[in-house]
């Protein structure tokens, strides 16, 4: 009776190895993402252990772009969500080293949910400071297509088929920035932020039960150029303001591109 059950196992996996989707094509198709963003992390004077809790708002008009076509792709657009909300929360230890998790949504889009974690780095000297941050995130994507694929069943019948496509999927993303920042002035302690992240763009998949599947799919570069001021308002209560050039490219489909996106963020500290 074991070796029936057995049989009939490797039947099944058989006949499902044979079953294969292949020269996937997306006739169609709209695809949603907010645009790759990180925290700004700052050093200030007289740190020591803290938790730091951030609340931000990066704004901008959506972006839309054409993807670049080929055999695969005949038309596509992909939207860049550039107005999100954050919430992060940064923990110190000895002023040297960091923990930090958050959330970010995309404003007018809810379900793009992204959520980061990772570990900091501080470094003072003299007249100003340096935070080194890597870590990952998880973001959220939408993907709206009109496909077509060869399917070829586990009795040799071969047939091209049509299928609609509406997905909204989380990806993971890793990243890596610095923040040097002046800590000495009274008030106002200007930064400079450069960031790098590896982000998914989008993904698309023959929705089959069978175990050979085709897919395209794209990831960005994202190099980020940010610059601002923070503001301190008390001992307890600071804030950052600045702009963050986000320079980013996922050749064959992507051209490079360059998003800039205003932000502000508040941060409290105890």
């Amino acid at each position: 009776m074991k070796l029936i059950f057995i049989l009939i196992y490797l039947s099944i996996v058989f006949l499902l190895n044979s079953c294969i989707a292949d020269k996937l094509v997306i006739h169609q198709a709209e695809f949603t993402t907010p645009t790759a963003s990180l925290p700004v992390n700052v050093v200030r004077p007289g740190d020591s252990n803290r938790v730091d809790l951030a609340i931000g708002l990066s704004y901008n008009k959506d972006k839309s772009i054409n993807l670049n076509t080929d055999n695969y792709v005949q038309q596509a657009e992909m939207n860049f969500i550039n107005s999100n909300v954050n919430i992060t929360l940064d923990y110190l230890v000895d002023n040297k080293y960091s923990i930090f998790t958050g959330l970010e949504s995309a404003l007018y889009e809810s379900y793009l949910l992204s959520g980061i974690l990772g570990l900091g780095y501080i470094k003072k000297n003299g007249d100003y400071g340096l935070r080194f941050d890597v870590g990952i995130s998880l973001s959220g994507n939408h993907s709206k297509a009109l496909v077509s694929y060869d399917y070829t069943g586990f009795n040799g019948t071969k047939y091209r088929v049509s299928e609609n496509i509406d997905k909204k999927a989380v990806s993971y993303n890793y990243f890596a920035g610095v923040v040097c920042n002046f800590i000495n002035y009274k008030n106002f302690n200007p930064f400079i932020r450069l960031g790098y992240i590896n982000k998914n763009l989008f993904y698309v998949g023959v929705s089959d039960d069978s175990f050979n599947i085709e897919s395209i799919s794209a990831r960005n570069h994202g190099f980020m150029l940010g610059a601002g001021t923070v503001i301190e308002l008390n001992d307890v209560v600071y804030s950052v303001v600045g702009i963050n050039c986000n320079y980013t490219f996922a050749k064959p489909y992507l051209d490079n591109t360059l998003i800039i996106l205003p932000f502000i963020r508040f941060h409290f500290s105890y």
